[in-house]
């Protein structure tokens, strides 16, 4: 006697099947269940890749503002006999309007102690010119970095009120607080130094 076995169900068998789970509502809640947070995920992964923009083509502009024009303008640094402040780098950036008149500005300073004392501080008197060498704009900045005999430093100082008439930048060291405490002071500056 031959006994057939089938290993496969046949396929009207797996349609019906399917039928009747689909047809119990606990079947149907768990796919739509299912459904819903599939959706949620994708919905979130599309989210997140189009925020992601910006970052993956920088070129691209999700903002309808424009950049900023750049100026640099001429920088000079004004040095005095015993000052303990030696600047090595100065540079000046205007940023502009789409006028030409200037925003802000931003001023670079590399300085290095040629003393034989640490610094404590430093206090800067930088001074905005017009093209004949007036000046249009006067402003104090501080850096309170320690350093010791030949050492150098940076510091990055921001000014907002700009004369649109600035095409140049003098700067001076006002100001050198040591280590120690004891001061030294700029022929230029005011009589009694602020704390």
């Amino acid at each position: 006697m031959c006994k057939i076995v089938r290993l496969r169900p046949a396929l009207s068998d797996l349609a019906a099947s399917e039928a009747t789970m689909m047809s119990s509502p606990k079947t149907m809640k768990v796919v739509q269940l299912n459904k819903l947070a599939f959706a949620f995920v994708w919905n979130i992964f599309i989210v997140i890749l189009i925020l992601s923009f910006p970052e993956i083509l920088p070129g691209i502009s999700s903002y309808a503002q424009t950049a900023n024009k750049v100026r640099i303008i001429r920088s000079e640094f004004v040095p005095e006999a015993g000052c303990p402040v030696s600047v090595a780098g100065l540079r000046t950036e205007l940023d502009l309007d789409p006028f030409d008149a200037p925003l802000d500005a931003r001023i670079y300073v590399d300085y290095k102690n040629i003393g034989q004392k640490p610094i404590a501080a430093v206090k800067f008197r930088l001074r905005f010119t017009d093209n004949s060498g007036n000046d249009v704009g006067t402003f104090q900045a501080s850096d309170g970095a320690m350093l010791a005999p030949d050492q150098e430093s940076s510091q990055k100082f921001r000014e907002e009120k700009i004369d649109p008439l600035s095409s140049g930048l003098k700067l001076r060291v006002l100001l050198v607080k040591y280590g120690d405490g004891q001061l030294w002071q700029s022929t230029k500056a005011p009589s009694s130094p602020a704390p």
